[in-house]
């Protein structure tokens, strides 16, 4: 099984937007699951029990990078590329970018293949190009 860390951007003006981005990025999780994936998402549930510093930000990417490197894959969701996704990309092995698609989640009944039936083939071929190449 294709495990899969979900990125989403976390940060905002306020708390209740910094909420909201939480909650966007639980559902772009969510239709992940639904397309059959293992999803990586546990910033979700840190930055909701840590409080918002500099520091606590600058652990949490470290732990994060760490994690996609582990990952097979990262997914790119929501409605832009933040700063820090942009860093965790810098550790990932293979990165489908989902920002085109809209910024809130899919509905559950749209097929991460609906619009490109070519792209878990070529997710699959990625992989295995990035398992055959050392690091």
């Amino acid at each position: 099984m294709i495990v899969v860390y979900c990125a989403h951007p976390l940060n905002a003006p306020t708390r209740e937007g910094i909420e909201q981005n939480r909650k966007n990025a639980a559902k772009w999780a969510a239709w992940l699951v639904l397309q059959g994936f293992t999803v990586e998402c546990s910033w979700i549930t840190l930055t909701g029990a840590l409080e918002e510093t500099p520091e606590n930000r600058e652990r949490g990417l470290r732990a994060d990078c760490e994690l996609v490197s582990r990952c097979d894959v990262m997914a790119l969701c929501g409605p832009r590329i933040s700063s820090g996704m942009l860093r965790e990309a810098r550790a990932a092995k293979v990165i489908v970018d989902f920002t085109y698609l809209c910024s809130e989640a899919p509905p559950p009944n749209l097929s991460w293949q609906h619009g490109d039936p070519f792209l878990l083939a070529d997710i699959e071929r990625r992989l295995n190009t990035a398992r055959a190449c050392p690091v």
